[in-house]
C-alpha cells in the first residue's frame, strides 16, 4: 500500500471520516493540505520550503535551530539531498556554514 492510498483512506470523506473530525481537520487545514500536495510525495522539507517561499527580498540566513522550527523536523544530513527541492519556488539553498551553524538562502533569478 503506498503512502497515497493510505492518507486517502485516513481522510476518505464518505464513509469513514465521522463529520466531527472531518470538521477539526478542515478546521485546522489538514484536508486542504493533503488535497494540495495531492500526487506527489510530501517531503519532511516542505513546511520549510513554503515558508522560505514566502519570504520577501532576495537573500535569508537561518540557523540550524530556526531552519528545524521552520521545518518541523531538526536539520540532518538528509537536507543536503532535499535542498534541490527548494528550485520550484524560485529559491535555491545557498552556503551552509558549519561554523557558524547558519543556511543562506537566495532567489533564483528569474
Amino acid at each position: 500500500m503506498g503512502i497515497e492510498t493510505l492518507i486517502s483512506r485516513v481522510f476518505d470523506t464518505k464513509s469513514r471520516c465521522p463529520s466531527k473530525r472531518r470538521g477539526e481537520w478542515e478546521n485546522r487545514g489538514v484536508l486542504e493540505d493533503f488535497e494540495m500536495r495531492k500526487g506527489r510525495i510530501m517531503s519532511k522539507y516542505d513546511k520549510l520550503w513554503d515558508w522560505v517561499a514566502e519570504q520577501p527580498g532576495d537573500e535569508l540566513t537561518l540557523t540550524f535551530d530556526e531552519v528545524g522550527e521552520h521545518a518541523g523536523v531538526p536539520l540532518d544530513h538528509s537536507f543536503l539531498n532535499y535542498k534541490k527541492e527548494l528550485l520550484p519556488r524560485g529559491w535555491e539553498v545557498g552556503k551552509i556554514s558549519m561554523k557558524h551553524q547558519t543556511v543562506q538562502f537566495h532567489r533564483v533569478a528569474a
